[in-house]
């Protein structure tokens, strides 16, 4: 840095910026105010100049006396001392009295149509009063772009692992704990067997139990309500298809009565329609469940009608594919499913939306919910199984025999297994050193049934312990003075931490490439 005297006229009009064809790497423009906007220059050439001036560092002239600002009340100026607490990005230009920052004309993508945003870029920034901004804004600016490396690299960690998994089979791990301010995080670690045999188990997420997703996330779900929306809406479109619903309701209880299936009395047996399931209360879906179960069979004859005389070929065959899976075993089973634990959660549900609610009532509907859900998991199976067969007895559906044996080569393969593998397998201790050298002899290819079986049952968790490691990480990473960290920030940090060996194969300028490809700067 030169020892310059100040040149006070600051009053000159905005010199013109040269084109960057007249600027060469040899002789670099210190002038902001002239030099190239970095975005102008081709790209083959503007990683040289980036590098010309990171080598040079930023222009930094040392003046006995700098010029007072023109605001006559507050009379300041720039300080030399700055240059000491930012020595690597801050500039300044005398004649014009401003500053910029250097690896922000750098990095820059673009002009942005904010005048606050070019400050440091185009403009010069000048405003001494507010100088303790340009600390705070540059602190600021670097954490943000810390956090997107970060999750960069975080995201390229999990790619690594899905790809490793590839359409294997695999196990997740989940286990709970609480962090130091005093949040559930649960940590998923996925299990499975890599394409050479060995067995991996790799941290992937941590999820904050409370944002954990609703059962709509679950895609087998989310694709059952999606197949009784299209259903509900074919059959309830129009005037013409509620009046044949009506109809064909008023026949079904007509015969009902007559065979003495159904009771009679004031107010019973009113005519309704297929409810639709909102967005904005999960206790309406509940309801579209139970009135399709209601209304199975008239639902079923409008769809017939609509597949035979629907005006248009679209229509006739939008009808022909919702009725197919109207009339599968698997929705009908998602649909008794979905009622047995919607009618759990419904009292849960509306106890929640009630203004008057307490906490200590809502914990004790909470925990009963809880208790209910889980009896119907261990003991409901088989009551539920039961209900589901019937019902498609009822209607004709065809129910797959689930006692049949399933039958493949697998016997043949056993047979030729045993008589070859001892012949040039020796000396094998485990199934993980079986299944390692199945692979390196090709065997794998000629019992790819035995492998594939081998490659499951290593697939079974048999203890916590990743999980359990992931824990003490994250007891390492976010301590007391971290408390307030985002759940995201934390994932992140933990991806790379736990899974370093991943994240160490990926080269600097891999990582450059895909976070200059997520957005313009």
């Amino acid at each position: 840095m030169n020892t310059l005297a100040p040149q006070q006229d600051s009053s000159k009009s905005k010199r013109l910026r040269l084109n960057p064809e007249q600027m060469k790497i040899c002789h670099l423009v210190r002038d902001p105010e002239i030099r190239p906007m970095i975005w102008k220059f081709h790209p083959s050439k503007r990683d040289k100049i980036c590098q010309a001036y990171l080598k040079a560092g930023p222009n930094q002239p040392i003046l006995d006396k700098y010029p007072f600002s023109s605001d006559t009340s507050h009379r300041r100026r720039f300080q030399a001392s700055w240059f000491e607490l930012y020595p690597s990005w801050l500039e300044y230009f005398i004649e014009d009295d401003v500053v910029y920052c250097l690896p922000c004309y750098l990095f820059a993508m673009e002009s942005s149509i904010y005048t606050g945003s070019n400050a440091f870029i185009e403009n010069g920034f000048r405003n001494w009063k507010k100088v303790a901004l340009i600390e705070a804004m540059m602190k600021a600016r670097v954490r943000i772009i810390e956090k997107e490396i970060l999750h960069v690299l975080a995201t390229m960690v999990r790619n690594s692992i899905r790809k490793d998994i590839r359409d294997a089979k695999f196990c997740i791990i989940i286990d709970e704990a609480c962090d130091e301010s005093k949040k559930e995080q649960m940590a998923i670690v996925l299990r499975f067997v890599d394409v050479d045999g060995f067995v991996r188990e790799r941290f992937f997420d941590f999820v904050h139990l409370a944002l954990v997703a609703a059962s709509r996330e679950v895609l087998q779900i989310h694709e059952f309500f999606t197949q009784l929306t299209a259903i509900v809406n074919i059959v309830g479109t129009s005037c013409k298809r509620h009046d044949q619903l009506q109809e064909a309701q008023e026949i079904k209880n007509a015969k009902l009565i007559a065979n003495d299936e159904l009771e009679t009395g004031q107010g019973a047996n009113q005519m309704g329609t297929l409810q639709r399931a909102g967005d904005t209360r999960w206790s309406s879906h509940f309801h579209s469940v139970c009135s399709l179960i209601r209304m199975f069979t008239v639902t079923h004859t409008i769809l017939n009608n609509i597949t035979d005389d629907g005006t248009t070929s679209a229509q006739r065959g939008e009808a022909y594919g919702v009725n197919k899976v109207l009339s599968s075993f698997e929705f009908i089973f998602s649909l008794h499913l979905m009622k047995e634990i919607m009618g759990i959660t419904k009292i849960l549900c509306q106890a929640l939306q009630q203004k008057s609610q307490d906490i200590l009532n809502a914990m004790h509907v909470v925990s009963t919910s809880k208790l209910l859900l889980q009896k119907l998991r261990d003991n409901g199976w088989c009551n539920l199984l039961e209900i589901v067969k019937k019902f498609c007895e009822k209607h004709e559906i065809d129910i797959p025999d689930m006692s049949t044996q399933y039958t493949d080569s697998f016997e043949c393969s056993i047979a030729h297994y045993a008589f070859d593998i001892p012949n040039h397998l020796k000396d094998v201790g485990t199934l993980s050193e079986l299944c390692q050298r199945l692979k390196e002899t090709e065997k794998s290819r000629t019992y790819h049934l035995v492998d594939r079986l081998i490659r499951n049952v290593l697939t079974l968790p048999v203890s916590t312990a990743t999980t359990e490691r992931a824990f003490s990480a994250m007891k390492i990473v976010k301590i007391r003075l971290r408390s307030k960290m985002a759940d995201e920030f934390l994932t992140d940090n933990l991806v790379i931490y736990i899974e370093k060996e991943i994240a160490a194969t990926f080269s600097i300028d891999s990582i450059i490439d895909d976070f200059e490809s997520r957005k313009k700067r």
